[in-house]
């Protein structure tokens, strides 16, 4: 795997870490693989939690679905990004997203689909889709506003501006925000 490192430590503690920086961690729909293979992996292995995390330092923690592998006429069928967060909202495991970095469209769905999402300070959030003209399935923008409410999602949707950490913190998007350098230790 080279999109995606996996490793289980002692503690049965699995952690999937995206690793295309350069391409600001977008899911391909090889990566959308990797990482379903990773989802499974943990629970093969027994694993007690999974942290899903990008490399320490980043920028970008995920921009969401890569547009080169998107198929503008099937949208919700074939789009690998959406099965990813499916499998996580139907992971027995819980998943704890350790953000780094500012997070673009669909990868705030992969975060809204965790159970847990600790992030740093300076981890801002925008939702893009509409703007590229990318539209979800009413289910996604439902959920997304039973976490942020009404006018959150509105400001999201509509704008595509970002929103700073603490906003995203007081919205319900992030449960904690701690220094980049207590990610980790927060995290565990």
């Amino acid at each position: 795997m080279d999109n995606v490192l996996f490793a289980v430590d002692d503690s049965l503690i699995a952690t999937i870490t995206l690793n295309r920086d350069a391409a600001r961690n977008a899911i391909s729909n090889a990566m959308a693989v990797e990482l379903l293979d990773c989802l499974n992996e943990a629970e093969e292995q027994r694993a007690r939690i999974i942290v899903l995390r990008a490399q320490p330092g980043t920028s970008v923690w995920c921009a969401g679905h890569d547009l080169r592998d998107l198929n503008p006429s099937a949208l919700e069928e074939e789009n690998l990004s959406l099965e990813v967060c499916r499998r996580i909202q139907a992971s027995p495991l819980p998943v704890i997203a350790a953000v780094e970095g500012q997070v673009f469209g669909g990868g705030l769905l992969l975060l809204l689909c965790c159970d847990l999402v600790v992030a740093t300070k300076d981890a801002s959030i925008a939702f893009s889709a509409n703007k590229l003209g990318i539209p979800l399935e009413p289910h996604w923008y439902a959920y997304l506003i039973s976490t942020v409410g009404l006018h959150m999602a509105k400001q999201l949707l509509l704008t595509a501006a970002p929103i700073r950490a603490e906003d995203a913190h007081r919205s319900g998007l992030y449960n904690r925000l701690v220094a980049a350098s207590e990610l980790d230790a927060s995290v565990a």
